[in-house]
């Protein structure tokens, strides 16, 4: 609840204002979507904490996740993805329009804001665009909320010391939280 008083005083200091310029504008609607969705998980009662990240159990790594993709140790570091591009085969104009489809639906891009883009590059990766991308197309690959997550804390969490109060990283939680459960 608190997070929803927070983007509800937030909509009255924009919207008291006598003049608001498109950015402003842009904001407004960014907190209106999330403002939604918190509401949504609330009616819902699904509301989730980024501090169940914390309790995740662990999983021995010989366990076997269902997936119709083909096994493949995941990379230990960000700059491994970059060392290891994944090359395409090629396909015919029918199959690269199916491809195009399917991308589409299952980008986590789609489920962030400008204005979240902007504040999750800024306060998680130091104002690094090229560490976020490297971080979105990774997310990008998982199935699952829990893999993802776990990704996330076993890479990410240590190299640029992240805090569990950070509101930036309660919001990519919330975001990924939507993407998963939305696919």
């Amino acid at each position: 609840m608190q997070r929803i008083s927070f983007l509800l005083q937030k909509l009255k200091e924009l919207a008291e204002q006598e003049h608001t310029s498109p950015i402003e504008t842009d904001l407004m609607m960014d907190y209106t979507r999330v403002l939604y969705a918190e509401l949504m998980e609330y009616k819902n009662k699904k509301i989730y904490t980024p501090t169940t990240v914390a309790n995740i159990p662990d999983v021995p790594k010989e366990t076997p996740q269902p997936s119709p993709q083909p096994a493949y140790d995941a990379p230990t570091t960000i700059e491994f993805i970059i060392e290891k591009p994944v090359q395409p085969k090629p396909a015919t104009i029918e199959e690269d329009n199916d491809i195009e489809e399917e991308e589409e639906e299952n980008d986590i891009r789609d489920f962030i804001g400008i204005n979240d883009k902007y504040q999750i590059i800024s306060e998680l990766f130091g104002n690094q665009k090229d560490k976020y991308e490297l971080m979105i197309d990774q997310l990008n690959t998982f199935d699952n909320e829990l893999d993802a997550l776990r990704w996330l804390q076993d890479n990410l969490y240590f190299e640029y010391s992240w805090s569990e109060d950070s509101e930036a990283l309660i919001m990519l939680h919330n975001i990924m939280h939507h993407f998963y459960n939305n696919n």
